[in-house]
């Protein structure tokens, strides 16, 4: 933080690290007892106070600001600003601004975030703050969920074959996994020894990845092997190329290996043991399993992967939004049928859905399209899928452009981003524009491409979020 930050300023970058904390927190557990609410209050005053101090009253000049800050990457704050506005139209002729509206509290909270990190990250110390801000985020998740689970005080426990805060399992382990990549990835690039990286490595994977083989989430399981596996490569190329030490990088690798994957195991392991125990005495009713329903091991979901029943929901659900869509008239397979419409379909379609869901009239306005673009093209025609286009190749332009400029700052990035787009298209309901680590992620990006091109260009030293810790001592 700087010296000369004015007051206002420096309760805005507190507040911001601990919004973006129980912003995380919350898409893990549902709910932080009013501490977000307390937070973005602080943050939205501390952002006034220093705008006015700094800029004056003139929000002309707050945009103005704010765009160059965001300079070296306005395609994708263009694309991204297009979109939502062909998203806005679509409420013009929406079947139901009930349904439609509810995402825009969260999309007028990111826009917030975004605008202080825009305005408050202007050097390597607030980029760091916020990837120590995920990492530690993680860590609090995962030990809070497995201490809930042995001790249901504060939060209830919906399973008891799965580890999760929330009844969304599958959003519980996207959060997880993404704290674990944010954190994995900024002690690979610090200025730590080669020993202390590979610990801090070893406990972040094997803390959080006991919680994600738990929850059940079969998306997040694929991605796990790849993402160690490709995270171990790049450790072992950084090292070698910073230090040119192989033995002891090969040494440290082989180590990293082993031990993320016997301390993994080796959790899973007890910690499994435990729920069956809990299971066998307790069922599904009790403390724990408050869902009341009969449930399945997580080694029997995971080995549903080998066959074809993975896809059976979703084969009904998409055929459902592709029967729709093949019946539109020319206007509204170009302007579609309003926002929300792909949720009010579903409602409609009961006996076409009762053989997946047996319980379909329990979740009316609870079902979706499940793919952001047959949603998109169902909600606004092909006017929102192109808009939705256009920012995905902007986005896809800027990722390949970091990885060939540092691939190593770029991973993390990929991977969050990357699984952000991959859930929109196998579970949307509001698509990207209801993604929270969508906009904080895409303007960390920018920013650190932006940083990078300073430094290339010669206009500021060491501004790239990892190069001062490049060169060892």
């Amino acid at each position: 933080m700087r010296n000369n930050a004015l007051p206002s300023q420096k309760v805005m970058l507190i507040s911001l690290y601990t919004t973006v904390f129980l912003l995380t927190f919350e898409m893990a557990a549902t709910f932080s007892f009013y501490l977000l609410e307390v937070s973005l209050s602080v943050l939205s005053l501390s952002f006034l106070v220093t705008l006015l101090c700094e800029e004056g009253v003139s929000p002309v000049g707050w945009m103005t600001v704010l765009v160059g800050r965001a300079s070296s990457f306005l395609p994708i704050v263009f694309s991204a600003l297009v979109y939502l506005a062909v998203d806005l139209i679509t409420n013009l002729y929406s079947p139901s601004l009930g349904v439609a509206l509810p995402k825009y509290k969260v999309v007028l909270v990111m826009l917030l975030v975004t605008a202080v990190i825009l305005y408050n990250c202007k050097g390597i110390e607030e980029l760091i703050g916020l990837q120590v801000t995920f990492a530690a985020a993680g860590v609090f998740i995962s030990v809070i969920t497995i201490i809930n689970y042995l001790f249901p005080v504060i939060y209830p426990v919906y399973y008891t074959l799965r580890l999760t805060l929330r009844t969304d399992y599958n959003m519980f382990a996207t959060t997880v996994y993404t704290t674990m990549v944010a954190g994995v990835y900024l002690a690979i690039n610090s200025k730590l020894s080669i020993w202390k990286k590979m610990a801090c490595v070893i406990f972040l994977f094997s803390t959080e990845l006991t919680v994600i083989f738990l929850s059940g989430s079969r998306r997040i399981y694929i991605a796990i092997l790849p993402t160690v596996g490709v995270t171990v490569a790049v450790f072992i190329i950084k090292e070698i190329k910073m230090r040119g030490r192989r033995l002891q990088t090969a040494l440290a690798s082989i180590c990293m290996a082993v031990g993320i994957s016997l301390l993994t195991l080796g959790s899973v392991q007890i910690m499994y043991r435990q729920m069956l125990y809990t299971y066998r005495e307790q069922g599904v009713t009790g403390a724990r399993g408050m869902l009341g329903k009969a449930e399945t091991k997580v080694s029997q979901r995971y080995e549903t992967l080998a066959d074809s029943s993975i896809w059976s929901k979703r084969t009904v659900i998409w055929g459902i939004a592709v029967d729709e869509i093949a019946g539109y008239s020319p206007i509204e397979l170009t302007v579609g049928k309003g926002n929300g419409y792909n949720i009010l379909l579903y409602d409609r379609e009961g006996d076409r859905l009762q053989g997946i869901y047996p319980d379909v009239e329990k979740r009316t306005g609870a079902l979706s399209a499940h793919n952001i673009l047959l949603a998109d093209l169902l909600d606004g025609g092909i006017m929102k899928l192109l808009a939705l286009i256009l920012l995905l190749s902007v986005l896809g332009c800027y990722l390949a452009i970091f990885l060939i400029m540092d691939y190593t700052a770029a991973m993390p990035y990929l991977f969050i981003i990357g699984c952000a787009v991959m859930g929109s298209m196998i579970s949307n309901r509001y698509g990207l524009l209801y993604d929270k680590f969508f906009y904080i992620f895409a303007t960390m990006m920018g920013l650190e491409i932006r940083s990078i091109r300073e430094k290339n260009d010669g206009q500021q030293h060491e501004t790239n979020l990892y190069d001062y810790q490049r060169t060892p001592k």
